[in-house]
């Protein structure tokens, strides 16, 4: 039982307070998604396998958010794309709001696990998703990607949203 605490405290599930005793931790889901971490982190080279991770996961979120955006989520999805054209507009990749707007999408959706996964797995691919908008054109792209996205959250499609997030995607 010592060892099996042990562990469960390494991974972050528990909390042992000296002459106090051992509890839950209140914020579990880090440590849920810190093993998914690590493994992105050590396997740099499954890029390929993380685009299918992303493509899988990321429809499912944007098929929540056309169920479940609030008008906020709304709000700030429609400034960060506003933002995003700007940017283009200015000759920039654009790639800061392009990951803002995956986070707000994830929000829109309700899901802590799911959030943090995402967002987890956007940090790793930063470098190739840069070099993948370098070119206007690319830029602008994904720019009408993620318009397509929001145009059909704002419709409250959940199908035609996780089609068109699976289209980014690919």
């Amino acid at each position: 039982v010592r060892e099996a605490f042990r562990i469960l405290e390494s991974q972050g599930f528990l909390d042992s307070r000296p002459g106090d005793g051992t509890y839950v931790t209140s914020n579990p889901i880090d440590s849920l998604v810190q093993p998914l971490a690590s493994f992105i982190l050590k396997e740099k080279d499954y890029q390929l396998e993380l685009f299918e991770m992303r493509r899988l996961l990321e429809s499912q979120l944007a098929y929540l958010a056309a169920e479940r955006a609030t008008p906020e989520n709304m709000t700030k999805m429609e400034k960060i794309l506003k933002r995003q054209e700007e940017q283009i507009a200015n000759g920039e990749t654009g790639l800061d709001t392009d990951s803002e707007f995956h986070h707000a999408l994830a929000e829109a959706a309700n899901n802590r696990i799911l959030l943090h996964i995402i967002n987890t797995t956007i940090e790793f691919q930063a470098e190739s998703r840069e070099s993948y908008l370098l070119g206007e054109e690319r830029a602008k792209k994904s720019l009408a990607h993620h318009q397509k996205i929001f145009s059909a959250i704002q419709k409250g499609d959940g199908e035609l949203a996780a089609h068109a997030m699976r289209e980014h995607i690919e």
